[in-house]
């Protein structure tokens, strides 16, 4: 062997015996019968073979090259990736993306704002009212448009306090007749948002909206040519403008105040049910950290662009120490909005020098209601910009809210109001108004109000607005949409059938229509029916409610989820009647 003839390992052969050790390597690599190279072969032929001759300047250059072809195609794969990913995503809907394609459904605005040019011509007029004790002035900008069906259009109000001291009010809306609703949709509306107006001030509110094309193929709509939209605007004047003059929950209103105080403010993930409470704290907080200019706001109406080059138009309230914002109002572009938006805050510096605090708060509304998409991008902005900008959630519960989120920010549960911390807001608020005093009257309504203060104070107004004698013993008047669904309720335990079915699905688009969430119409629903069915039933209908509430949440076609309810709980109920096993 060829080891044996070297004296040492790496030891370098004499020149005299080269030929006789490369005639030793080349009759070995000839022998056919050798099937394997030693390790010192292969090691002496490389160091007698020559290093600078044209086939191994080839060899190299050709190695080069494909190394710096593998190098360049990696960066360009790497640099292609994102925007390639980002526009398969959105032809297909996947990672939560807006789907850029062309889709059908009842849900899908973009398909449904189509003019049906053969039909004939909508006339929708438009009625403004406050309540009776709101000193607002609110009307129309015009009297009528006229669309045709499938035809977006765009009306404006105008809203003016004469008072002498700045308002909150909130506006509720209907559409007449009543059978129109499923088909009347809004893009845009401020309804059910509150709008503070300072003493002597005007703003415009508009209202974007279309009418359904379905409306010409329904045969009940034959006949109708005029659709009244109105709104009324009620009083929010008696809500807490500090945390001292908040009426329950002491010991939170008083950690609050400690926090805003403490020069070190966290990030807050504001949470509880509605009417609770939560946005009365939030505003009383900003107002202990920046002052009385927290409550010098104003509306501003954004304009924001998606990679599919939509338009968006967003709404922000704004004052020079803080924004509040729901970009859950957008949809799936949700994202868009806080990446956008929050970037553009996070890096301005706090414009009134002789601030309190050197940083911004965005106020978020409905954060449970944000895409995994937009949260993620959101918890990337709270790690970036943190010296700039602080973050207040707001949310009706935690479990939409990703983990991340939830360990960046300090939880504030803010609790339901009792039955007494209710009625003690009442009496207080009627003595401002200078009402007669009924206690069992707001008893009753703290009891029917299901412990949401904003509600009884709604039904507190109403009350007053409408009576001229108020006594213990006077009705209270149930929403027009609960008085709708227990009706619904009605008429499902009274006929179970196909025709039964669709015209519930009529009730259950009216109800959408009107703005009121598709969680609250199942939850009401489902306590209609609970309390009027036998023992042995309600733990089914029950467990089915569950079940249909998550596909609400995980879905977007909110009307089949409800229709998918009321069609198992005819099944179900059915069934027992028959004495059948389910």
């Amino acid at each position: 062997m060829i080891s044996r003839s070297i004296s040492s390992w790496g030891r370098l052969p004499s020149p005299g015996s080269s030929l006789r050790l490369s005639a030793q390597v080349n009759s070995r690599w000839m022998d056919p019968g050798r099937r394997f190279f030693t390790r010192n072969s292969v090691l002496r032929q490389n160091i007698n073979a020559p290093f600078n001759t044209p086939q191994s300047q080839k060899r190299n250059a050709s190695t080069m090259y494909y190394t710096m072809s593998i190098i360049l195609g990696t960066v360009a794969l790497a640099y292609g990736s994102v925007p390639l990913y980002k526009m398969i995503c959105q032809q297909t809907g996947w990672n939560g993306q807006p789907s850029t394609t062309h889709r059908g459904g009842d849900n899908d605005t973009a398909s449904r704002v189509k003019p049906v040019t053969d039909a004939r011509r909508l006339r929708i007029t438009f009625n403004g009212s406050v309540s009776d004790v709101l000193p607002w002035k609110f009307t129309p900008q015009q009297r009528e448009v006229r669309v045709l069906p499938g035809e977006t259009a765009l009306a404006f109000f105008t809203a003016t306090n004469k008072g002498p001291t700045d308002i909150i009010g909130v506006a509720t809306y209907s559409v007449t007749p009543g059978q129109v609703a499923p088909y009347f949709s809004k893009i845009q509306c401020f309804c059910f948002d509150e709008q503070k107006l300072n003493a002597g001030e005007s703003v415009d509110m508009p209202v974007f909206f279309f009418i359904d094309p379905d409306f010409v193929t329904d045969p009940a709509m034959k006949g109708i040519d005029t659709i009244t939209l109105s709104y009324t605007f009620f009083i929010d004047k008696h809500r807490p403008r500090s945390l001292d003059s908040l009426t329950y929950h002491p010991e939170l209103s008083s950690r609050l105040k400690s926090l805003a105080q403490s020069g070190d403010f966290p990030h807050l993930l504001i949470y509880g049910p509605s009417g609770a409470g939560k946005k009365t704290r939030t505003i009383a907080t900003l107002k202990e950290l920046y002052g009385p200019g927290v409550e010098k706001i104003k509306i501003d109406a954004r304009v924001f662009q998606t990679t599919s080059n939509r338009k968006l138009e967003f709404n922000i309230v704004s004052s020079v120490y803080h924004l509040e914002i729901t970009p859950s109002d957008v949809g799936n572009y949700d994202r868009v909005v806080v990446q956008e938006l929050l970037k553009e805050i996070a890096q301005t510096q706090q414009v009134d020098l002789s601030a309190k605090q050197r940083f911004k708060v965005v106020v978020i509304n409905e954060a449970d209601h944000l895409t995994r998409d937009a949260q993620a991008a959101l918890r990337r902005t709270m790690e970036k910009y943190s010296p700039n900008l602080r973050l207040i959630l707001l949310a009706n519960s935690t479990s939409n809210i990703i983990a991340p989120i939830r360990s960046r920010t300090l939880l504030v549960r803010v609790a339901a109001p009792t039955e007494k911390d209710i009625c003690a807001v009442l009496r207080t608020a009627g003595k401002k108004e200078g009402w007669p005093e009924a206690d069992g009257l707001n008893q009753r309504i703290a009891r029917e109000s299901g412990r949401n203060l904003r509600r009884a104070l709604l039904m507190f107004e109403a009350i007053y607005a409408q009576n001229e004698k108020v006594t213990d013993n006077t009705p209270i008047p149930p929403p027009d949409w609960e008085a709708l669904i227990a009706q619904t309720a009605d008429e499902i335990l009274a006929e179970r059938s196909p025709a039964q079915l669709l015209r519930v699905r009529s009730r259950l688009y009216d109800l959408l229509t009107h703005c009121i969430p598709a969680t609250t119409i199942l939850k009401t629903l489902t306590f209609q029916l609970v309390g009027k069915v036998d023992d042995a039933l309600k733990p089914d209908v029950i467990k089915w409610s569950a079940f249909y509430e998550h596909r609400i949440t995980q879905g977007s076609k909110l009307i089949f989820h409800l229709e998918a309810f009321v069609a198992k709980f005819m099944r179900i109920y059915e069934s027992y009647l028959m004495g059948m096993e389910f």
